[in-house]
């Protein structure tokens, strides 16, 4: 007898530096014993990708459109085609570079000098050396850091949203 086709789910969009995953959603309903073939969408084989026992389809390294097939004893089914996301791009880490130096009874002010490389919608945190977050610290339209309010060592971390 011909075993179900599977159902193919997203279970995690893709993110920065990791592709998308995807899930065998109808995985519980098959036998123990059936077995499943992943493929690219022209039928090559995927070395080291396999459906986990939770369904999740592993072992795919790189974004495009795949099939998988579910096999019992010497019955396959039919092939569904699915797709996983490419990896969003890593934010390059900003360069901090001093702007003016301390002067009596005045900080230093800093400037994150790439910032002209960041794509818009782009955000910053600032954080203390030992990772707390510095309330009212930010990144002003100009790479500027404003809002820190006692010398010290700092952090600025970007996070590019996703497109």
């Amino acid at each position: 007898m011909q075993p179900s086709t599977p159902t193919v789910a997203q279970v995690a969009a893709a993110g920065c530096g990791t592709l998308s995953t995807a899930k065998v959603s109808n995985y519980a309903t098959y036998p123990t014993g059936t077995t499943f073939t992943i493929t690219t969408a022209t039928d090559a084989a995927v070395a080291g990708a396999s459906v986990l026992g939770d369904g999740t389809i592993s072992g795919i390294a790189s974004a495009g459109t795949y099939k998988v097939k579910a096999k019992q004893g010497t019955c396959d089914s039919s092939p569904v085609t699915f797709t996983i996301d490419a990896a969003l791009p890593m934010p390059s880490t900003p360069t901090v570079a001093p702007v003016v130096a301390a002067g009596c009874g005045t900080l230093s002010t800093a400037k994150v000098s790439n910032y002209a490389t960041y794509p818009t919608g782009t955000t910053f945190t600032i954080t203390t050396a030992t990772d707390a977050a510095v309330a009212g610290a930010s990144v002003l339209g100009d790479g500027t850091i404003s809002g820190i309010t006692s010398a010290g060592t700092y952090k600025v971390k970007s996070k590019t949203r996703n497109l």
